[in-house]
C-alpha cells in the first residue's frame, strides 16, 4: 500500500510541477508600475509603440478582481500578449492616493474612477487611446468568463475592431455587434445580447470563416455576427 502511495506521488509531483510553471504572479508580470501619472505615461506608451493604456479598476476585498488575478491574469500567455501591446495599471476605486490623469489635472483615485470613468462595480478594465479617450465599446465590467474571453477583447483592441463593433459577452460565448460611428461612439442603447440569441446567431455567421475574433468580420452581411470564444 505505501508503494502504492509512493508510486502516486511521483507521478503527481510532475503535474504539480507544471501547473505551478504554467501561472506567474499578475502584481509583477502583468501589471506595470507606475508614480501615478498617466500623462507622462500616455508618452511612455507612445514611446513604446504600444496600442493603449488598460487600467483595471478595483477594491479590497473584492471577490471577482481576486479571480481575475487568480485565472486569468495569471496566464503566461495572456500576460506576455497583454504586456506586449498595452501599459497596464491598477487604480482603486476607493483610493486616497493622488494621480495625474490623462489631461494633467491632479486628482484622487476614487475620484478618477467614480466621478470620471464612471466605475461602480469592480472589476472593471477600460481601455484608452494615446490621446488619453476612452474606447468605450471594449470596456469590460465584472471577471471575463476565462483566459479566452479575455484575449478576445484584446485582439479586439490591438486589431481596432471597436472601429466597426461592439463588443458583447454572454455565458455561451463572445459577441461582437457591428455599430455605426467611430470608436469612441459614447451611444450605448443597444441592449447585451442575451446568450440564447447569441447562441441562435452563431448559426447565421457560420461558414465565414475564422471563428476567432478578427477584424475582418466586419465585413460580414449581417448586422450582428457573434464570435464564440473557445
Amino acid at each position: 500500500m505505501k508503494l502504492v502511495t509512493m508510486l502516486l506521488l511521483c507521478l503527481l509531483l510532475p503535474v504539480s510541477a507544471l501547473q505551478a510553471a504554467a501561472t506567474r504572479d499578475p502584481a509583477s508580470h502583468f501589471f506595470d508600475e507606475t508614480w501615478g501619472d498617466f500623462q507622462e505615461e500616455l508618452e511612455n506608451a507612445r514611446e513604446q509603440g504600444k496600442r493603449a493604456i488598460l487600467i483595471m479598476y478595483e477594491m479590497d476585498e473584492c471577490p471577482y478582481c481576486r479571480r481575475m488575478k487568480e485565472t486569468v491574469l495569471n496566464q503566461i500567455h495572456v500576460q506576455d500578449y497583454f504586456k506586449q501591446y498595452f501599459l497596464i495599471f491598477l487604480v482603486d476605486i476607493e483610493g486616497d492616493v493622488e494621480i495625474t490623469d490623462f489631461s494633467g489635472e491632479a486628482i484622487l483615485q476614487k475620484d478618477f474612477a467614480v466621478k470620471k470613468n464612471r466605475v461602480g462595480a469592480t472589476p472593471v478594465f477600460a481601455f484608452y487611446d494615446l490621446e488619453g479617450r476612452e474606447i468605450k465599446s471594449a470596456r469590460m465590467t465584472i471577471a471575463a468568463n476565462g483566459p479566452k474571453e479575455f484575449m478576445l477583447l484584446g485582439r479586439y483592441v490591438v486589431e481596432e475592431g471597436f472601429r466597426k463593433m461592439k463588443f458583447y459577452t454572454t455565458t455561451s460565448g463572445c459577441c461582437v455587434k457591428r455599430q455605426k460611428g467611430n470608436e469612441h461612439d459614447e451611444s450605448d442603447n443597444d441592449p447585451p445580447l442575451s446568450a440564447a440569441a447569441c447562441g441562435a446567431l452563431l448559426g447565421r455567421c457560420s461558414g465565414r470563416g475564422d471563428s476567432r475574433y478578427s477584424a475582418a468580420a466586419a465585413t460580414a452581411d449581417t448586422d450582428v455576427c457573434p464570435l464564440p470564444c473557445g
